[in-house]
């Protein structure tokens, strides 16, 4: 029963297990994070729109005292102090 799936979706799932692989931290394991990337750019309807962002940190321009640079995971931890500004 079922379907043999095309070769551009058996590949993907080629990838993706060579990718488990690998050991994190090492060259080839960042190549086959790259051919994931790049067989989602080539194969999936959707637009990429941040890469290789850490845990953004998306708030109102009312909002001050928000840090502009490092990871936003560090401003979870201060939001006492941050303030909106008022208009």
């Amino acid at each position: 029963m079922g379907e043999e799936p095309p070769d551009w979706v058996k590949e993907v799932y080629h990838i993706y297990d060579e990718h488990q692989k690998s050991i994190p931290g090492t060259e080839e394991h960042q190549e086959w994070v790259d051919a994931l990337f790049d067989w989602f750019r080539d194969h999936m309807p959707m637009i990429i729109i941040t890469e290789q962002m850490r845990d953004p940190f998306i708030s109102s321009a009312r909002l001050g005292n928000v840090p502009h640079a490092g990871y936003a995971m560090a401003s979870y931890m201060s939001t006492e102090q941050m303030f909106f500004r008022s208009e």
